[in-house]
């Protein structure tokens, strides 16, 4: 509801007057002007033809207060003709365009005034100003409205509740004002047979008037209210269940299930266990467990959502297929070399690989672990690498593939950060992974062509290598 309105005095010199500003422009037909009606010709009564638009607003309206309608009355129009006579123009003669006029923001607008006679079109124009009375008062005005106090969390089917509900107004002059009593509420958002968050309103208003002008401030503040219930059951609705075996992934660890595009329905009851509501939960709130991607079959894993302090599950079969066997495989365990070995040119091992000619075949202290391999040696990279260089190992591939790198960075303190394939240009023709000092399984897909596998920066450990042809 509305304050009572204050009455303030009137303070001589505020108020603003509008400056005529005149243009013309001429063309040979009428138009239509937006948020106006169309323009008519007129006939002539003068022996000269139309030359100017002469404007005179200093009896119009040309200062309005925010909210304030838009009047041209009082306007003085006038054409000029060539033979130096002048007529004063009636309301229903020319055309007023103020669409450019906007009494919700303050500012400074042109009104346009169109005149067509005898298929001649003249314009004038004239500014306006729409300003707050707020900025010319002498005495503190409303500045916005805070709401506190007042319950915000509620359970299903609940109601609001106002009780200790305090709004508070603050004035220009840092004052405040208990305004609880004049405020407007409106809680139609608010639905507690839903859970969610809902937006609770209040609005409060005063009017002001000034030099005979007249301005309504309204504010208005929000309240976010809760509307929750226990976790009932939850179910799994669909999504995809089969994924490929892998014993580790990428980064070094196992895989995870992919839960994208899962869809997964909780249902939460009342406090009285009299309702019960519905509503679809991210996948990614969920906590899965039982999942291994390194055991090839049927597993039944376990989904369980916590909302509050309780926490529901259920389970889904996962399917985890098995890899088949590569159709190539490389280990560097088998190379004969008893000592550390590096090579001086570009070194054949079989038909797929070959090493850079500052490659290494180095001794492991102890056997290193991946899954169920173990590796004795590894080629080493030795250093930053390039195509056709040095510091590389060259593929051969007759057909498309999936080539699998077993490795690992040589140095914590020199991670490998693009390790990839690259073309005989020096150009990364496949995904670059950062490998790290963990052995790591990384796979690259490669159609059929020549590939120097290297990291630009340092050098790279490959243990093994697995090839799957497409």
């Amino acid at each position: 509801m509305k304050a009572k309105k204050v009455i303030l005095p009137l303070v001589a010199g505020l108020a603003l007057v509008g400056l005529a500003a005149c243009s013309d422009t001429e063309t040979t037909s009428s138009e239509v002007i937006s948020e106006t009606t169309t323009t008519t010709t007129s006939a002539s009564t003068h022996a000269g033809a139309l030359t100017t638009l002469s404007l005179s607003s200093a009896n119009a309206t040309t200062s309005y207060a925010l909210g304030e309608e838009f009047d041209s009355s009082n306007l003085i129009v006038t054409a000029v003709y060539s033979d130096n006579t002048t007529e004063r123009l009636t309301e229903d003669q020319y055309t007023v365009d103020s669409s450019e006029f906007n009494n919700q923001i303050a500012g400074t607008y042109a009104i346009h005034v169109i005149y067509v006679e005898n298929q001649i079109r003249k314009t004038a124009s004239y500014n306006v100003t729409v300003a707050s009375i707020l900025d010319s008062l002498t005495t503190a005005y409303l500045l916005g409205i805070n709401a506190s106090g007042m319950e915000t969390d509620y359970r299903l089917n609940g109601s609001v509740d106002t009780t200790g509900l305090v709004v508070t107004a603050t004035y220009s002059d840092g004052t405040e004002k208990d305004v609880t009593s004049e405020t407007t509420t409106d809680f139609s958002a608010f639905d507690s047979t839903q859970l969610g968050v809902y937006m609770l309103k209040f609005s409060y208003s005063e009017d002001y008037e000034l030099n005979g002008k007249s301005e309504t401030k309204t504010s208005e503040t929000f309240l976010l209210a809760t509307v929750d219930a226990k976790i009932y059951a939850i179910e799994f609705e669909s999504g995809t269940t089969t994924v490929e075996q892998d014993t580790i992934g990428p980064d070094g660890t196992m895989n995870t299930l992919d839960v994208s595009d899962w869809v997964v329905k909780a249902t939460f009851i009342s406090d009285d266990y009299k309702t019960k509501v519905s509503k679809y939960i991210d996948a990614e709130d969920l906590t899965i467990s039982g999942f291994d991607s390194g055991s090839a079959g049927t597993q039944t894993v376990t989904l369980t959502y916590t909302h509050g302090n309780m926490s529901k599950s259920t389970t889904v079969d996962i399917t985890v297929t098995a890899i088949a066997d590569p159709d190539y495989y490389f280990d560097a365990s088998t190379l004969e070399y008893t000592a550390e070995y590096k090579y001086t040119a570009e070194t054949a091992i079989d038909d797929v690989i070959s090493a850079g000619p500052s490659c290494k075949v180095k001794i492991e202290n102890s056997a290193k672990e991946y899954g169920t391999l173990s590796f004795t040696k590894r080629i080493q990279t030795d250093g930053a690498g390039k195509a056709g260089s040095k510091n590389y190992i060259k593929f051969t591939l007759t057909k498309a593939a999936t080539v699998a790198i077993i490795g690992r960075a040589s140095d914590a303190a020199k991670p490998v950060t693009a390790a990839g394939f690259y073309d005989e240009n020096n150009s990364l023709v496949s995904t670059s992974y950062a490998y790290t000092t963990s052995i790591s399984k990384y796979k690259y897909t490669l159609s059929a062509g020549t590939y120097y596998f290297l990291d630009p920066s340092y050098a790279v450990q490959v243990y093994g290598v697995q090839i799957w042809y497409n």
